[in-house]
């Protein structure tokens, strides 16, 4: 599940699926920053900020499945524990 939750921003909830974000008025759109959320007290907090390989560089989104091993689409093994929470931002160039 994706919602937007900002003009530049959206958050979301699962496994296995990755989205490479687009424009529909034909600008190019990068991703700056993924911040994986934890859930604690009923609040969503930061845990953990993904960098360039966990996004192929700024250009997708990713949500790897439960025991994900590096492969060609996400270099970096992700974290078994991630809540499965993702929050990202976007800007188009």
């Amino acid at each position: 599940m994706v919602v937007r939750t900002g003009a530049d921003e959206c958050l979301a909830v699962g496994r296995g699926f990755s989205l490479e974000p687009i424009a529909g008025d034909g600008a190019r759109i990068g991703i700056p920053t993924v911040d994986e959320l934890s859930v604690e007290n009923g609040d969503l907090r930061p845990c953990r900020r993904l960098n360039g390989d966990e996004s192929l560089a700024g250009s997708a989104w990713m949500h790897p499945t439960r025991g994900h091993a590096a492969t060609g689409w996400l270099p970096i093994a992700a974290e078994d524990e991630s809540s499965g929470i993702s929050r990202c931002v976007v800007y188009s160039f």
